[in-house]
């Protein structure tokens, strides 16, 4: 090569590139998600449409990033990448449309879930972030149960209070981008020893 360095050196180079970059895009992600959060009921539907586009297919770089360093594990690998492009087109849908919500959530659960649990046994990124990820997917999912069927129960008694578990749900997936970008950011270490198994 006329750079002189070992191919190996060059594809480590264009990696560490790639994975600074999709922490980038991971901030912008988290900034457009927390933007519709506090101001998606400004100039409705107007906001929302501007940020909407960034808020969730910006993850995708990290997505991507996340599928090299999941290779470890195959079938975990692919089901993370496979949820992660899911929980990401659901939640387009469930933004610009309300029935589509609760699919969103699971989606999202889902997703959590499955890299929670690889991060929590391999410490691929972060063990301790893997158990909070795990978690919030176990709490999406359970949401997303509850979700659809309040709006039938809202209707039969009117008394139900509303509960904004999908606003919540994007607050929470603004600071989990930002605090995932912050991770891919680093230099990658070796792998943490796992704080604890999750059947």
């Amino acid at each position: 090569m006329r750079s002189g360095l070992h191919p190996d050196a060059v594809a480590a180079a264009r990696e560490h590139t790639d994975r600074r970059k999709a922490a980038v895009w991971g901030v912008l992600a988290g900034l457009a998600q927390l933007g519709i959060v506090l101001l998606g009921h400004l100039a409705f539907p107007y906001v929302r449409d501007l940020l909407l586009g960034p808020a969730y297919l910006l993850l995708l770089p990290a997505i991507a990033h996340l599928q090299l360093r999941h290779a470890i594990r195959g079938t975990g690998a692919t089901l993370a990448t496979l949820t992660g492009v899911a929980a990401v087109l659901a939640g387009i849908g469930g933004a610009l449309n309300v029935d589509a919500q609760p699919a969103a959530m699971f989606a999202l659960g889902m997703w959590w879930w499955t890299i929670g649990k690889l991060w929590a046994g391999t410490g691929i990124l972060s063990a301790r972030f893997g158990l909070v990820t795990a978690g919030g997917g176990a709490v999406a999912l359970v949401g997303s149960f509850v979700a659809s069927g309040l709006a039938p129960l809202g209707a039969l008694l009117p008394g139900i209070p509303h509960l904004a578990l999908w606003d919540a749900s994007r607050g929470i997936l603004a600071a989990w981008s930002l605090v995932l970008a912050s991770l891919l950011w680093r230099p990658l270490a070796l792998p943490e020893a796992p704080v604890s198994r999750i059947a």
